[in-house]
């Protein structure tokens, strides 16, 4: 007999932009060509890759904000979230 699946059990796959970003969001969000890289895998992510991605910065706020790079991204976290 076939459970039912749970949507909380797993995370959502990480597909495009977002896959080359995974893991990295911290690392390339300081720098200008990783941040742009951040932004737009946030742009097309679905919302739970989104939030997983975001999640990547805990710990890691007020350097960002602080950053000259990495602040775009938290804009982009906020305005997409």
């Amino acid at each position: 007999q076939e459970q039912p699946s749970n949507s909380c059990q797993s995370a959502a796959p990480v597909a495009g932009v977002s896959a080359t970003v995974a893991g990295k969001v911290w690392e390339l969000s300081q720098e200008a060509t990783g941040c742009r890289e951040v932004q737009r895998a946030l742009e097309e992510a679905s919302t739970e890759v989104r939030r997983q991605l975001a999640s990547e910065l805990r710990g890691h706020v007020w350097e960002a904000l602080c950053s000259p790079h990495a602040n775009f991204v938290l804009q982009k976290c906020v305005a997409t979230l």
